[in-house]
This record gives C-alpha cells, sequence and structure tokens, in this order.
C-alpha cells in the first residue's frame, strides 16, 4: 500500500483565535525539526498562511498584482482570474466540479517555502469567496457530494501520497470550504481563547460538524476525530478571567461531548498553550 499523508485541519468559526499562527507554525516545527514531508492547503479567502509563507511579495505578484492590472488597463479580467485560479485550492475545486484536468499541480503547490525544503503550501486566492455559490450550482448538475470535493481533489493528483502531513487551515465559518477540510481530513485540532465569546461557541461547532462526520462514514466507512482543543492567546493579564474556562468550563464541555459520542474519547485538552505576549530582544 502506498503511504498516505495524516491530513489535520484546524478549525473554529470564530476568527482571531489564532487557527493560522497555529497551523503554520507546527507544520514549520514537523518540517524542520522532524524532517517530515508537509504540505500546508490554504482554505481562507483571506490568503494569511499563503502570505506568511510563501511571503506577501511573491503572493502580491503572482496572485494579487494580475488582476489589479488587468482592472486598471480594462483588459478581459476572466482570462486573469482562470490563469490564477488554476495554480491554487480554488482551482482543484473547479477541476473536480467541471470534471477536467483545470489544476496545474506544478504551479499551484509552491515547493520549499520560508526556506524549508520539505514545506510545501497550495495557496488560498481571493476567488475563494465565491466558492459557496459555485459549489451549489455545479454539485446541483453532477450529483458531486459537496463536502468531498477537496478531498477528490487531493487524491486526483496524489497529493495525499505526496506527503507525510497535510495541514489545512480553515476559514472562521463553518461554509463549504471549511466543511470540505474537514472531510478530508483524519483529525481536527479547536485553537481556541479561553473566554466567553470564543468557548461558548465551540458546541456549536461540535454539533455542526455531526453532518460531515456521518456523510464521510457513509461514503468512506470512517470519520474525521476530533484530536483536541488547543488554548491561545492565553494572557498572564487575563490568567484570573481565563483561568476557569481552562480548568472548569471547557474540560466540562469535552467531556460531555465525549458522553455524547459527539467526539473521539481519545480527543484532549493540550498541555502547550500558545501565550498571548510579545517579547523583545
Amino acid at each position: 500500500m502506498p503511504k498516505r499523508a495524516c491530513v489535520i485541519s484546524f478549525v473554529n468559526w470564530k476568527g482571531g483565535v489564532g487557527k493560522t499562527t497555529c497551523a503554520v507554525n507546527i507544520t514549520a516545527e514537523l518540517a524542520y525539526y522532524f524532517h517530515r514531508k508537509v504540505l500546508v492547503i490554504d482554505m481562507d479567502p483571506q490568503a494569511t498562511a499563503s502570505l506568511y509563507l510563501y511571503t506577501r511579495q511573491k503572493f502580491e505578484e503572482e496572485y494579487s498584482r494580475p488582476i489589479v492590472d488587468a482592472i486598471r488597463s480594462g483588459r478581459e479580467e476572466e482570462s486573469v482570474e482562470k490563469g490564477i485560479a488554476k495554480k491554487s485550492v480554488y482551482g482543484l475545486f473547479l477541476d473536480i466540479l467541471e470534471d477536467t484536468d483545470f489544476f496545474d499541480k506544478q504551479e499551484g503547490i509552491k515547493k520549499g517555502v520560508s526556506g524549508i525544503t520539505t514545506l510545501d503550501l497550495l495557496p488560498a486566492t481571493y476567488l475563494l469567496v465565491k466558492l459557496d455559490e459555485v459549489v451549489t450550482l455545479k454539485s446541483m448538475n453532477t450529483g458531486i457530494s459537496t463536502f468531498n470535493i477537496l478531498l477528490k481533489g487531493l487524491e486526483k493528483y496524489g497529493i495525499t501520497n505526496d506527503y507525510d502531513f497535510i495541514i489545512i487551515d480553515c476559514p472562521p465559518n463553518l461554509r463549504i470550504g471549511a466543511l470540505n477540510a474537514v472531510f478530508a481530513s483524519d483529525y481536527y485540532i479547536i485553537p481556541t481563547i479561553p473566554d466567553t465569546l470564543s468557548a461558548t461557541g465551540i458546541p456549536l461547532l461540535i454539533r455542526s460538524l455531526q453532518r460531515v462526520k456521518r456523510r464521510k462514514m457513509e461514503d468512506l466507512k470512517q470519520s474525521p476525530q476530533l484530536l483536541g482543543i488547543l488554548y491561545t492567546r492565553v494572557s498572564h493579564q487575563m490568567r484570573s478571567s481565563q483561568r476557569p474556562w481552562m480548568n472548569d468550563f471547557i474540560p466540562f464541555m469535552l467531556d460531555q461531548f465525549k458522553r455524547e459520542n459527539l467526539v473521539w474519547e481519545k480527543a484532549v485538552i493540550f498541555t502547550t498553550v500558545i501565550s498571548d505576549r510579545v517579547a523583545v530582544h
């Protein structure tokens, strides 16, 4: 049997909880210190992970400036957008939805980003804002599952066999892009700030993902499992207000999810926490 990457999504419907920070730094650790071959898939139209790993200058030259130049010159934007799309994760979706060989794997997967030879990137573009509309319209004609498009694309081009790990940075919502990411995953991690606004949304997230898990179990006889909850932006100044969430409420929620069989029985709250601080050297 060929090897297959372990696919992990970082997901939370709320923005600003550190999904991208966790995803790109854990990916870099796996690639640089553990010498694993790793791919980051950026599913967020804001493309923060892409800007971070590919560098802002390269990303803007290749993905942003061409469309700006087309608008300024009055050229046809559609052909420019097509060229951008085919070398991004959006193009992988179109490839499967339109049953074509549209995606350009050679140009779309950026090799050795951030100076790490075993770290690759499949970038996002602003075109992902159209993903829900495009998937809804095209899936009605093809009958394809709206959850299984990303996984089909990864398997079509053998991407799942090219890496040890694939890490997916999800957008801050529970729309089609995020649901495809979780469907394609073996595991998912929930980064969260231990506070009221962030933590009270976790039950909504867990329950909303049940339909993805059920569909994957029906289709593939397996389902993505919660690997754990990761505390982020833990503040020394706010520790007294954050401590009850870290020590009591969130652990209680996780235990309740396990009792209801909503999450994997081995899911944990990670002992490592991400601090909210600025270090000056």
